[in-house]
């Protein structure tokens, strides 16, 4: 268990109306076969298998060949299972005695099973064991020998395993593997996430998942409760899902994937690297639930120290919809969430037991229908349910969280600091990472036997309660269901990556797909009997059960394998969509110009290792010709454009300059310059493994920023913290309520420091971190930054604090102006005003790195005249989406040189623009939606004749129309000298009898390559799913590629094509499954003169 979060207030869900359960629909699809309706009767409760509550736990080390139990005798093969149903608590002592250490860079898989000669990991100990190990009164040891590392026998134990139960399921054995770097307590290497992945039948592509960590700290051998219980109650859980499934002539629905997680204790590593690439992009609401165990028993149903007096309770942590980022449904999640009661009332009215106390036996797992006042459910029992429940661990679902995926995560309210605040307590948070978590620890916690040399029956009771309540959730027709068994063919594949690089291969495996010989059996056809087919979704096709391909470019691909069995001509296919991007490759660091230019000549320079990848061809010089940088802190002088707030816990020193001299561990840490701007705790401060926790500190900026275009912030950024604490920079829009504030970078640390000994590990220099705030274009907004400290920590850990320096916001439209094969480039002619430059290195196939720092260059006494008279370079257009602000857009043609909106109080907007001929100007509002209805343009006002800005009442006077709430679109329109209409589109919202500006949805036409780019309205969607029209023209022939993104989430990308010239290209974008969000649609025109613009619409 990594990250450790405090008591939170308890907050149950109140069953005050018990929930038809199975009727609750997360996300499934319409399934194709009716499933039979769910019979707990058929689910198995078997807490004693070969071991037996009140029996002897083992000595010394006895998985060994010599050891006094003959564990070896019961083994088959790799597997244990004598009982014939692997129960839970049978699993967990195995693993205890026989794999009892599992870290990341195991090198080989044939280490002797036990902890090696003179062990007893039973109780803690591995071979050797210099220090005596301490009895339930005495100080913990931190030293219990060494165990030989199983990680590699653990993953070969468990593929064995979960073949036996789960063969004739069709069960595909992967391995995803990943790199652990490693922490303070956990090992560097190698790591892997063993999965046994069963597929579904009628929906395939749509998964759920249940997981718990195998790996293990170095503090301590065995771990029995923490993680040894959580990975035995998977196995348990599958044993109990297919013998259902069996029993019920059934086969899962949607894919199941039961998934020890390997690297957990470095951070949750193994469920964050299965999170960000083993789920499809935009496809995450197919992933219908995670279930995970970490552990669940270990308490509940157990009286602590058997005292009649002191139950033992059970949490049942569930997704907080507040916390569902905003691009995904809390619809859905409040659906999950509101089914939880229901499997807790099933289970506990199915299951009856009793668990030994002092006093005598005690009734546990009683539900409401047995006896509505004394059940073990809240209010009047121990168990609670509820997103605010005691939550003192973070877990492998925070990473399946921040991907809108609900969680069920059961666990005992055991943990956390002693009632006596005795850290020598075995009890709670003590015995985490240490030898105490062994069995005679549970064992003595959870029964009244007070030595706990006997196995617990409330220890053993719990676990194979929990497997139960997870089993139940998970075979639940919205999860992964039962559809009744037949003889039709199951297509079933993954692609990995499923975010792949261009011209990187993709590996496309079919593994799992299978049929069964009669529709009544359960023997498999052989695989020789299937043909698979392969469509990549580019022309491409293939053949064979694995394959790889690679894209030549970017783009997202609709993948279909059909499975085809030859003897029956049956079929069936499942579909993957492929997101291909280019290579995430560092940029080149530009090098830092002089900030002015007297006559529009200067060179460019910068640094780039060209060697990182092969097929370097050349540079892309990026010149952004309305270039601004509305914010340049050097951060020398917090007063003059910041306010610093008194931190929420007193021992947070409050941002500062880094050089006063206030204590702080690091001292004074910059980039440039004499200072930099720091916030944390000071040394005297420091209190590893106590405190200081959950605070904040923040800064923010004095004064809101607009940010007219396209913009990114850059600053330096130095963070050496504990893992738990992951500050944020955050930005609000300025719309006239309260800020809602938005994270757009979240700061962690990939290590932890101890005090005073780990100095020489502090981060050396300052991180270049790049934001990209493009979302906020067309809008006023403000920043901060917000340092926060986690609600616990680890042992020894020192919070150094946060330093942030050259803080640079920069926004523009960028352009390529030349691409040469050296590392510099001379920019010529530039009539006066200010320019930004970027670099991207360019490979072969088109790939590029990432861009470069931008550096802004002033040109001051110029005699170079931009095109038409007015400002600018004359090679570019106005900004994305005609949002041209006060400048001149360089058509000489314009009739206006500006026009713009501004929502003012009392429901008024200011309608401003400048006009460059004598035409006066007609003004149109327009109504585009109601509701969530979209509506075609609908004239609500008119105002002809204008030669000046004004101020609309925000009042219709066309006849029979109405201002209501909704988005509105004002029209500029004009004539110029020559004749030509020159028409300007903005956008304004009203909300609440207020307007809001809104980014632009149309551009203008220009003078550059890139004549016209609109959508086809500023919302779509709606009750009818309109679509989402894209339309742009050329005034030469150029390749051109369009990227729909919601928020940083690729939604859509056209695949560069060729485009000729003069000919208004139409793409088009179905909204149906697409969640009700802000989405960007991003043209590039690429090549020498090419251009790079932004527009939005928003799905009602």
């Amino acid at each position: 268990m990594p990250p450790i979060r405090p008591f939170l207030p308890r907050v149950a869900i109140a069953l005050l109306t018990v929930l038809a359960v199975f009727t609750v629909g997360a996300s499934a699809a319409s399934a194709d076969h009716v499933q039979p309706k769910p019979d707990i009767s058929k689910l198995d409760y078997a807490p004693e298998g070969f071991f037996k509550a009140g029996s002897a736990v083992p000595g010394g080390n006895a998985c060994a060949a010599e050891g006094a139990l003959p564990f070896r005798a019961q083994m088959q093969g790799r597997r244990f299972n004598p009982s014939g149903k692997y129960n839970a608590f049978d699993n967990n002592v195995f693993e205890v005695f026989c794999l009892p250490y599992r870290g990341a860079g195991d090198k080989k898989a044939d280490d002797v099973y036990g902890g090696g000669s003179g062990s007893d990991p039973g109780r803690g100990r591995c071979a050797p064991n210099p220090v005596p190990f301490p009895g339930p009164e005495a100080p913990l040891s931190t030293t219990a020998g060494r165990c030989p590392n199983h990680q590699l026998e653990y993953i070969d134990y468990y593929e064995e395993t979960m073949r036996d139960i789960l063969g004739d399921f069709g069960v595909e054995m992967k391995r995803y593997p990943f790199e652990n770097p490693g922490s303070g307590n956990t090992t560097a290497g190698s790591a892997f996430n063993p999965a046994a992945v069963v597929p579904g039948t009628d929906h395939p592509d749509e998964t759920i998942v249940i997981g718990a960590h195998y790996d293990q700290t170095t503090e301590g051998p065995s771990s029995v409760w923490d993680s040894a219980e959580g990975h035995a109650q998977v196995i348990r859980v599958a044993k109990l899902m297919a013998d259902y499934w069996r029993a019920t002539n059934t086969r899962p629905s949607a894919t199941v994937k039961f998934i020890p997680w390997d690297g957990e204790e470095s951070g949750t590593l193994g469920s964050l690297d299965y999170t960000e690439n083993n789920i499809v992009p935009g496809e995450e609401e197919k992933v219908r639930g995670y279930w995970n165990t970490d552990p669940c028993a270990g308490g509940y149903p157990a009286y602590r120290y058997g005292n009649p007096n002191d139950r033992i309770g059970l949490g049942i942590q569930i997704a907080r919809p507040a916390e569902i980022p905003g691009e995904f449904d809390v619809a859905r999640v409040e659906a999950f969430n509101g089914a939880a009661p229901q499997i807790v009332e099933d289970v506990f009215d199915k299951i009856d037991d009793k668990v030994p106390t002092t006093a005598g036996d005690r009734e546990v797992f009683i539900s409401k229908a047995e006896s509505p006042t004394n059940a073990d459910m809240r209010p009047n029992g121990p168990v609670v349910i509820g997103d605010s429940r005691p939550v003192l661990f973070s877990s492998d679902w925070a990473n399946f969280l921040a991907k809108g995926v609900p969680f069920f995560n059961p666990g005992p309210e055991i943990t956390g600091p002693s009632d006596e605040n005795e850290p020598n307590n075995p009890d709670g948070i003590a015995i985490l990472h240490t030898p105490n978590d062994n069995m005679l620890t549970l064992n003595r916690m959870t029964s009244p036997e007070p030595s706990g040399e006997r196995f617990s029956a409330g220890w053993m009771k719990g676990m194979e309660m929990c497997a139960n309540l997870l089993a139940w959730g998970m075979l639940r027709p919205d999860q992964g269901g039962g559809q009744t068994t037949n003889d039709d063919v199951v297509a079933y594949y993954e692609a990995l990556p499923n975010e792949a690089e261009a011209t990187v291969p993709v590996n496309f495996d079919a593994t799992g797909s299978y049929k069964y010989l009669t529709a009544g059996g359960r023997d498999l056809a052989p695989a020789e009997e299937l043909e698979f087919s392969w469509d990549f979704g580019d022309g491409t096709t293939g053949t064979g059960r694995t394959v790889q391909h690679a894209y030549e470019k970017g783009g997202v691909y609709r993948s279909v394998l059909t499975v085809r069995h030859r003897a029956s001509g049956k079929s069936d296919r499942m579909a993957v969509p492929i997101t291909v991007v280019a290579p995430n490759l560092p940029g080149p660091e530009l090098q830092k110009p002089a900030a002015e230019d007297p006559d529009g000549t200067f060179d460019l320079s910068w640094k780039f290792d060209e060697a990182i990848r092969e097929g370097f061809k050349n540079y892309r010089v990026q010149e952004a010709p309305d270039a601004s940088t509305p914010l340049n802190d050097p951060a020398e002088d917090i007063a003059a454009g910041w306010v610093a707030s008194k931190p929420t816990e007193s021992t947070i020193q409050p941002w500062q300059h880094s050089d006063s001299g206030s204590g702080s561990v690091r001292g004074n840490v910059k980039h440039e310059g004499a200072r930099s701007f720091y916030t944390g705790v000071s040394r005297n401060n420091q209190q590893p493994g106590v405190g200081p926790n959950s605070g904040v500190s923040i800064l923010e900026l004095k004064e809101p920023v607009a940010l007219a275009r396209d913009a990114e912030l850059q600053y330096r950024s130095s963070y050496a913290n504990d893992v738990n604490d992951i500050s944020r920079v955050e930005a609000a829009v300025v719309d006239g309520g309260e800020p809602q504030w938005q994270s757009v970078d979240s700061v962690t640390t990939t290590n932890f420091f101890n005090l005073p000994q780990d100095a020489a590990l502090y981060p050396s220099g300052m991180e270049l971190r790049r934001v990209d705030l493009g979302r906020f274009a067309g809008k006023k907004v403000r920043i901060r930054f917000v340092y926060a400290l986690g609600a616990s920590q680890f042992v020894n850990v020192a919070r150094t604090g946060w330093y942030v320096d050259a803080i640079r916001l920069d926004t523009g439209t960028y352009q390529t102006i030349g691409e040469p094969t050296a590392k510099t480039f001379t920019v010529a002619g530039r009539p006066n005003g200010t320019y930004g430059y970027r670099v991207l290195g360019v490979y072969a196939g088109g790939l590029a790195t990432s861009a470069s720092n931008v550096e802004t260059v002033r040109v001051t006494n110029s005699t170079v005249r931009p095109p038409g008279g007015g400002g600018g370079s004359g090679q570019g257009q106005g900004p994305g989406g005609g949002s041209d602000g006060p400048g001149t857009g360089c058509d000489p043609t314009a009739a206006f040189s500006s026009a713009t909106v501004n929502a003012l109080k009392k429901g008024r907007v200011r309608v401003a623009f400048a006009r460059r001929s004598g035409s006066p100007a007609t003004i149109d509002i327009f109504r585009t939606s109601v509701g969530r209805r979209v509506l075609k343009e609908r004239l609500v006002a008119r105002f002809t004749g204008r030669t000046s800005s004004f101020t609309w009442n925000g009042k219709a006077n066309r006849k029979g129309r109405r201002v209501g709430d909704g988005t509105y679109i004002i029209r500029y329109r004009a004539t110029n000298a020559a004749g030509r209409v020159d028409t300007r589109r903005r956008v304004v919202l009203r909300r609440k009898g207020r307007f809001i500006e809104r980014p632009a949805y149309a551009g203008r036409e220009g003078c550059g390559i890139l004549d016209a780019f609109k959508l086809e309205r500023p919302v779509f969607g709606g009750k009818r799913n309109r679509s989402l029209g894209i339309s742009y023209r050329l005034t030469r022939a150029a390749r051109v590629s369009v990227t729909v993104l919601r928020g940083s989430r690729v939604v859509k990308r056209f695949a560069p094509v060729q485009r000729p010239s003069g000919r208004t290209q139409r793409l088009r974008i179905s909204a149906r499954g697409l969640p009700r969000a802000e989405y960007r649609v991003r043209i590039e025109v690429l090549g020498a003169g090419g251009v790079t613009q932004t527009l939005v619409s928003r799905r009602l």
